[in-house]
């Protein structure tokens, strides 16, 4: 039974949030109608940023106390189900195969790269952990042959007890679980509907997106989910990808802003109910009390700031920017992955090798260095691949029908920036 203060707070919460963002979903919309290149890519590398400060140290930390790393987490799902869902559709209709080799392509490469130099790292070092004055610190203690094999294909690491080398491994692990899930659902729609089902399609994109904040309803109120369980951040993906349906303007808004709504609201309940220390979160609809902090700007893990972030995001949708901008926006958007995967090794060394240089030079030596880092990571691994992925991506637009249609696939090379 719901506790009463419970069900007055959720009522308070959904009058003040869901019903605005509905109303505005309409206006919004009708700005959304015409093709977009999301200028996302300054806002990603931002959220990585966000990421690093929170792990340099709870000092240092501070500096950003309304911006926690675990904002700039959510708002990483948040953004990668938008630009899976525009993706998915601009791209790879019945084309399950070039989706997963491209995230595949995406993902691994940069990640072995990594976890093979933060062991050398280790090694170098003469020991089995690598941890300075700071919190961050990377480690290969008790991390045997079968650890390392579970930790390669990522997916198979959960629970997250393998990622001592690279601590922040569990979020990849819970976005190849919303790759999983969503190229399930388009190829079982491709296959029951047919690629050029576009109406049909979009309902069962929805229905599967309703479905999704239904399971998460259930599981996070009746069992204890870790803080690396896929399932506690469905509502996070659903968002993205809601709005995604929302910017291709081929679902009715009255269907989709009920969605976006419905997802924002799990999204900034579940935070709130989200536990930092690495236990269970709390379940959904605990009472009032246990989770009222977060609903106030001294918590560090306040649900104000990750409304804000939501805000922020789509703003950066409204933008219209030229072409020269549009490439700044690509390649700050291409450092964001390197630079979120090698920051805690790069920390975690420099803390350890210059222990007696002030805090605030390091921290700034550490940002330079895991830049540089980011930097070279994007330029020879990434980029070689970029050529690889964009020929995959290439290939699987779908023939043309329509004046539309070559509208479309002259801006194609613009678009595939969308693609994280």
């Amino acid at each position: 039974m719901l506790m009463p203060e419970t069900v007055k707070a959720t009522a308070i919460v959904a009058s003040t949030i869901v019903a605005p963002i509905i109303r505005c979903g309409h206006h919004l919309q009708a700005l959304w109608a015409k093709p977009t290149h999301p200028t996302l890519g300054t806002f990603r590398l931002s959220l990585a940023i966000m990421v690093f400060s929170s792990h340099v140290t709870y000092k240092a930390a501070h500096l950003f106390y309304y911006f926690s790393g675990i904002h700039a987490v959510v708002m990483f799902f948040i953004t990668s189900g938008f630009l899976i869902g525009l993706a998915i559709e601009r791209n790879y209709i019945g084309r399950t195969g070039e989706f997963i080799l491209n995230r595949f392509l995406r993902i691994y490469p940069s990640f072995w790269v990594v976890l093979g130099l933060t062991v050398l790292t280790i090694a170098l070092h003469g020991g089995t952990t690598v941890k300075g004055a700071d919190i961050a610190a990377v480690s290969v203690r008790d991390w045997g042959p079968m650890e390392a094999l579970r930790a390669l294909p990522i997916v198979t690491g959960y629970p997250a007890t393998i990622w001592q080398p690279m601590k922040v491994a569990w979020s990849l692990q819970v976005e190849l679980s919303f790759y999983i899930a969503v190229a399930l659902l388009y190829w079982a729609l491709n296959a029951h509907y047919g690629r050029n089902a576009t109406a049909q399609r979009g309902r069962g994109v929805l229905l599967g997106c309703y479905v999704a904040l239904g399971i998460y309803v259930a599981c996070a109120s009746t069992i204890d989910l870790r803080f690396e369980n896929p399932i506690a951040y469905i509502p996070d993906f659903v968002v993205g990808l809601a709005i995604s349906r929302s910017v291709l303007n081929r679902d009715s808004a009255w269907v989709t802003w009920p969605l976006i709504g419905a997802a924002v609201f799990l999204s900034l309940l579940g935070f709130s109910h989200i536990v930092v220390t690495g236990g269970p979160h709390l379940r959904l609809f605990a009472p009032f009390s246990s989770f009222a902090s977060r609903l106030s700007l001294d918590d560090g893990f306040n649900v104000q700031t990750l409304a804000t972030l939501i805000g922020v995001f789509i703003a950066c949708l409204l933008i219209k920017p030229g072409l020269r901008a549009r490439r700044i926006d690509g390649f700050l958007g291409d450092l964001t992955h390197p630079l979120y995967l090698c920051h805690f090794a790069v920390l975690a060394t420099m803390n350890q090798d210059f222990p007696s240089i002030p805090d605030e030079r390091r921290i700034w030596m550490s940002f330079a260095a895991a830049l540089l880092c980011a930097v070279l990571l994007c330029l020879f691994v990434d980029r070689p691949l970029m050529r690889l992925r964009a020929y995959i991506r290439k290939s699987a637009l779908p023939p043309l029908r329509s004046i539309a249609d070559l509208a479309l696939a002259r801006s194609a090379r613009a678009r595939m920036s969308t693609e994280p």
